[in-house]
């Protein structure tokens, strides 16, 4: 006799427990909780949640982000589901983080409306001089540097950053003078504009061959990383 001993060609469906069928071995299953198997399966609402009942989230990708686009992330009623939707913008993914994200304003650093999923830490800094590098020895000069913080393809602003997290210091020969210097431009009194002028903000005479070098550091305390960036003005 071969029945009633039951193997795997018995069994089209079953709900409950799993049985101990060779076409499930290799799966994820836990035998101590009960499952459907069939088949076919004809349905119309599928709502998945975790072990405590919370509505899981299906990623739908909604493109390049419109401004004029309402975006969801929540139970969608024409599409009888749980859905966080993501989009691509600046070089990053973005995915929804809010039930209904602010329409218009644009998924960035500092937008509470979005998580940014890829890109979030390609961030660079860099500084330029509004009156180049180089000075003539003996004339006073005036210039003023810039930094830019970038996100991938987007600036971030030294408004979103927060000037609190925004330090620049001063390194030369004259390290005395250097930090006197950094004493007065204290973190938080700057943001990512440092006017300049020789008669104050250059160490000692500026004869040729002379050089002094700025170092912006930003640090963002999302990622606890710190970005830096140096600019050298000479003769």
């Amino acid at each position: 006799m071969t029945k009633p001993i039951l193997d795997d060609g018995n069994y089209s469906a079953f709900v409950g427990l799993p049985p101990d069928l060779d076409c499930l071995r290799n799966l994820p299953i836990n035998k101590r909780q009960p499952y459907i198997y069939a088949r076919g399966l004809i349905v119309q609402d599928i709502i998945r949640v975790d072990y405590q009942g919370n509505p899981q989230y299906t990623a739908r990708d909604r493109g390049q982000w419109d401004a004029t686009t309402q975006y969801l992330y929540g139970y969608d009623e024409e599409a009888q589901g749980f859905f966080a939707d993501r989009v691509w913008w600046g070089g990053c993914l973005w995915q929804a983080a809010v039930e209904n994200p602010t329409v218009g304003r644009e998924p960035r650093y500092n937008n509470p409306d979005w998580a940014c999923l890829l890109g979030g830490k390609n961030m660079s800094l860099e500084i330029v001089s509004t009156a180049g590098d180089q000075f003539p020895a003996g004339k006073a000069w005036q210039t003023t540097l810039i930094a830019s913080l970038w996100n991938a393809e987007m600036q971030i602003s030294d408004t979103e950053i927060g000037w609190d997290n925004i330090s620049w210091q001063r390194i030369s020969p004259d390290s005395e003078g250097d930090t006197a210097w950094n004493i007065t431009h204290a973190q938080g009194t700057l943001g990512f504009t440092l006017p300049l002028d020789s008669t104050v903000d250059y160490p000692g005479a500026w004869e040729a061959g002379a050089q002094v070098s700025f170092r912006c550091d930003v640090f963002l305390p999302e990622q606890n990383d710190t970005f830096s960036a140096m600019y050298s003005i000479l003769m």
